[in-house]
């Protein structure tokens, strides 16, 4: 699935992907969306689980032409 977005952004100069991606931004699987499409993280920050965030699973993916001011990962009540 990564393998496919990757080819989807491609040929954008601009790009903005966002997702629940199940996969920290440095596993094997995340590997073709940072590797060819120039892709990066707007923010590693904890996401997952809700309650007690310890893993950043949630993602906010840009090319190096946006340029993302702030980020901001909201509490949820229990």
């Amino acid at each position: 699935q990564a393998q496919y977005l990757a080819e989807l952004a491609g040929p954008m100069k601009n790009a903005v992907m966002l997702g629940d991606f199940n996969g920290a931004p440095d596993a094997p699987s995340m590997k073709p969306l940072f590797a060819h499409r120039h892709l990066r993280p707007a923010s590693l920050a904890p996401t997952f689980p809700s309650w007690n965030p310890s893993r950043c699973i949630d993602l906010v993916l840009t090319t190096p032409t946006i340029k993302v001011k702030s980020v901001q990962v909201l509490p949820v009540a229990v």
